[in-house]
């Protein structure tokens, strides 16, 4: 594991890139559904490691893990091997783009910076930071949720509360 000193926005990473998000079920409303019926992405969803958490992986504050989708692609893998070890979850995508330009509703400057954190298990591994403050607010998670759809959706969602 290589530590990492400070965040810095990858700009090889372009705004069109397609971020991969883990989503455990644990983290969704059956209260709160779309149109088909599928239980919605939550700000739950985009959480941040914690700062002790994020250390131990050798990077310099919170942050939220994610998967480069073009990695996947260009190493000719399914992007169901991010489920691998995680047979419940589903995965979420947004586009980096999306990300990286999220305003709050006064107009407040929420963007993130995605710095590619590759591992050896996880090559297409990467990180999504706040770039003006210390972790994601709950607004910023939000509008990452709303921001994002699903690409597979969890096996056993219906069941977990």
């Amino acid at each position: 594991m290589v530590s990492v000193h400070e965040f810095e926005d990858d700009e090889s990473i372009d705004d069109n890139s397609i971020l991969l998000r883990r989503v455990s079920p644990h983290h969704l409303n059956p209260a709160h559904v779309d149109a088909d019926g599928r239980r919605r992405l939550t700000s739950q969803c985009f959480q941040d490691y914690s700062a002790d958490a994020a250390k131990d992986l050798g990077l310099p504050g919170p942050c939220m893990s994610v998967g480069l989708k073009l990695i996947l692609q260009t190493e000719q893998r399914d992007p169901r091997e991010m489920l691998r070890g995680f047979p419940q979850h589903g995965l979420a995508e947004v586009r980096a783009g999306d990300a990286r330009h999220l305003t709050g509703p006064n107009g407040d400057n929420w963007a993130q910076g995605i710095m590619s954190n590759p591992t050896d298990s996880e090559p297409w591994h990467a990180v999504v930071f706040s770039v003006n403050t210390p972790k994601k607010t709950k607004g910023v998670m939000n509008a990452l949720a709303k921001a994002a759809r699903w690409v597979i959706y969890p096996q056993d969602s219906s069941d977990s509360a």
